[in-house]
Formats: structure tokens, C-alpha cells, sequence
């Protein structure tokens, strides 16, 4: 009756965990930052990058600023001496908004009445869209997109569009009073 007997040394590294923020929306040219948390550390020191490197700050940070044009799905790896962590966040991007004002900028006599023309149809954000006008002196609506305009004084007007999502654009036109 023969017994033998051996052992071995069974070592398991710190766990190599990060946690990304959730997937998110941004309007176009926006900027959010990726606020990356390490929650286990793992051994040794931490190397990090994200993928694809376009549209942020710095690929190689840990939570880098994003301004992505379109939708894009960033992978984040994380690996220290001997392990490696990856997850990813989808950063959804509204589509770039563009307002016209058909009106050139304008010339007008004193006590004159115009309607201001716009083009909404370039508006591409999803509807309804909110119309605001900055200025409410000499216009007969500042909600609406064209309002007609009768200044006393020579005044720039802005537009702001702002669609269901929260992203904006806007245009402006100057009407001149003599």
C-alpha cells in the first residue's frame, strides 16, 4: 500500500474590472465625457485603449471626451501584467440640423411689415420641432418659424430650432430700419 503525495501553489491575480457608462445619446458635434471607473484593479500596473480612436480625446486614457459624427460602438480594453478586461458603450448621434432663413438680411422703412421666410425643411431632427425666436421686440410671434417682423430700430434676430430629442440649430437675419 504505496501513498503518494504532492502540492502545488495555486495563485489567482486580483479580479480586472471597469465599469463604462451606460449606452447614451449626444447631439451632432456634442461632447461627452466616457467617466471610466476601475473597480478591480488586477496585478501590476494598468494599460488602457479605446477602439475606435477617432472622435476622442486621448484612445489611450481611461475616460477619454467622445464627439463621435455618427453612431459608434467604442471598445475599451484594460490589461494589467497578466489579465485583460474589454466592454464597450454605443453612443447614439442625432442627425446635424440645418435652418435657413430665406430672407436675406433686409432694408426697411420706418413702420414697414414683412414676413420673415424660412426654410424648415432641412430640419432633420425629429418632430415637433420647437421654433424661438431671441428677440420678441417688432415681431408679432416668437413661436412660430416665420412671425412677421415691423422693428423700430435696425435689430438681428435669431432663430433657435430645437427638435424632441433636445439638439438645436439655429440662423440669424438682420433687418435694418430707415
Amino acid at each position: 500500500n504505496c501513498t503518494v503525495t504532492d502540492s502545488f501553489q495555486l495563485s489567482v491575480t486580483p479580479q480586472l474590472i471597469a465599469v463604462l457608462p451606460n449606452d447614451t445619446f449626444i447631439c451632432y458635434q456634442d461632447t461627452i465625457p466616457l467617466n471610466t471607473q476601475i473597480t478591480g484593479n488586477g496585478l501590476g500596473s494598468l494599460n488602457y485603449s479605446w477602439s475606435p480612436s477617432g472622435g476622442l480625446s486621448d484612445a489611450l486614457a481611461l475616460s477619454p471626451d467622445a464627439f463621435p459624427l455618427d453612431d459608434t460602438t467604442y471598445t475599451f480594453s484594460m490589461t494589467d501584467s497578466l489579465c485583460s478586461f474589454t466592454d464597450s458603450i454605443l453612443i447614439k448621434v442625432n442627425n446635424q440640423m440645418f435652418l435657413s432663413i430665406v430672407t436675406n438680411d433686409t432694408l426697411i422703412c420706418y413702420g414697414d411689415t414683412f414676413q420673415i421666410k424660412v426654410d424648415t425643411s432641412l430640419v432633420t431632427g425629429p418632430k415637433p420641432l420647437l421654433f424661438s425666436w431671441d428677440i420678441s421686440t417688432g415681431l408679432d410671434d416668437t413661436s412660430i418659424a416665420e412671425p412677421y417682423a415691423y422693428p423700430t430700430d435696425t435689430t438681428l434676430y435669431s432663430l433657435f430650432v430645437v427638435d424632441t430629442n433636445g439638439c438645436s440649430t439655429l440662423d440669424s437675419i438682420t433687418i435694418e430700419v430707415s
